[in-house]
């Protein structure tokens, strides 16, 4: 696999996040559909990364973000 794309593990490993966490979002559609490798593995480059990071870093410091429950009335 080309250096450049980070597995599953790796993620994991980076944003402190449970596997079935990552599968969730991505079966929930709240993140996109990750590329796949030639044996169909998940693959994640450094751009994808920072998007989950930031997305993480929404659901776990929801008070660092101002506005993001605004208008939602079942919160």
């Amino acid at each position: 696999m080309d250096s450049k794309y980070l597995t599953v593990a790796d993620v994991l490993s980076r944003l402190k996040i449970a596997r079935t966490t990552l599968y969730n979002w991505e079966k929930a559609g709240l993140i996109p559909k990750p590329k796949r490798n030639r044996a169909g593995y998940r693959i994640y480059d450094e751009q994808d990364l920072k998007k989950l990071e930031a997305y993480a870093f929404k659901i776990h410091y929801p008070e660092e973000q101002p506005g993001l429950f605004d208008g939602d009335k079942d919160a």
